[in-house]
């Protein structure tokens, strides 16, 4: 039988979405690179590797941009 999918159902969460911003602690930004990539460690010490317009936290966050030093 064919089940349609509940409207409103969550899709599948990242591991950068298992937490709250608080609880993730940057430890390095890849800047100087086509694609610029942000570097987190969650709380379990698992190193995250995120780029521009990823999920980030638990509250729907996202990654607008990666600059020399900062995170947006």
């Amino acid at each position: 039988d064919y089940i349609p999918a509940e409207e409103g159902s969550q899709r599948a969460i990242s591991p950068a979405q298992r937490f709250d911003l608080d609880q993730l602690k940057l430890v390095g930004v890849m800047w100087d690179v086509k694609d610029p990539k942000a570097m987190f460690v969650d709380p379990q010490q698992e190193v995250l590797v995120l780029g521009r317009d990823e999920s980030i936290g638990n509250k729907n966050g996202y990654i607008a941009a990666i600059r020399e030093g900062e995170v947006v």
